[in-house]
């Protein structure tokens, strides 16, 4: 069961908001008031849940809300975020261990309960890097720097349609699949 701050719990009382945690790995507010200014409908659903035990929490609203605002980060997480089952994932908690009473009042801040202007904290590293100031070591090697590599031949197409979709307004990061050998690396240094 999770336990929330006296204070926080006739707060969202006093503006209706209903509260149900059935278990410990769920939280459910009903009828939160969004700002208005920002989202297309007054009110929203929020619903904060770990799929399983020791997986971080996944925080969503419903998924007719939208963003009207102008802020590049919530238009983001609005505009990408994965829609399932009625729901719009509109962030992930930091961690299996991530404070559920934090997690609500991010999730309130995003939808600008209490007629505040909505806000997505930034996310901290989950993951520290073995390198001090060097996160990118801790989980890749950099690939512009290395000038030992074979040519790209005849890849021209799958490398045009990596470089556009880097290129786009909203950038839509290419995720490049398959089996060991096929030329992978050789695809990125192209």
């Amino acid at each position: 069961m999770v336990i929330v701050p006296q204070e926080l719990e006739s707060r969202l009382k006093q503006m209706r908001v209903h509260l149900d945690a059935p278990d410990a790995n769920t939280v459910l507010l009903r009828n939160v008031p969004a700002n208005n200014r920002f989202f297309n409908k007054a009110h929203t659903n929020l619903l904060i849940k770990r799929p399983r035990e020791g997986m971080p929490y996944l925080i969503c609203v419903d998924e007719d809300l939208a963003y009207t605002g102008s802020d590049s980060a919530l238009a983001r997480a609005f505009i990408a975020g994965h829609k399932q089952q009625g729901w719009r994932v509109l962030f992930v908690g930091n961690g299996p261990r991530s404070n559920v009473q934090g997690l609500i009042e991010e999730a309130l801040d995003a939808v600008g309960f209490d007629g505040r202007e909505p806000e997505l904290r930034p996310r901290a590293a989950s993951v520290k890097p073995e390198v001090p100031g060097k996160l990118l070591a801790s989980f890749a090697v950099e690939v512009s720097t290395d000038e030992n590599h074979e040519p790209t031949i005849g890849r021209e197409e799958r490398v045009e349609e990596v470089a556009s979709s880097l290129l786009q307004w909203q950038v839509r990061l290419p995720l490049i699949v398959g089996d060991s050998g096929v030329g992978k690396t050789n695809l990125v240094h192209g």
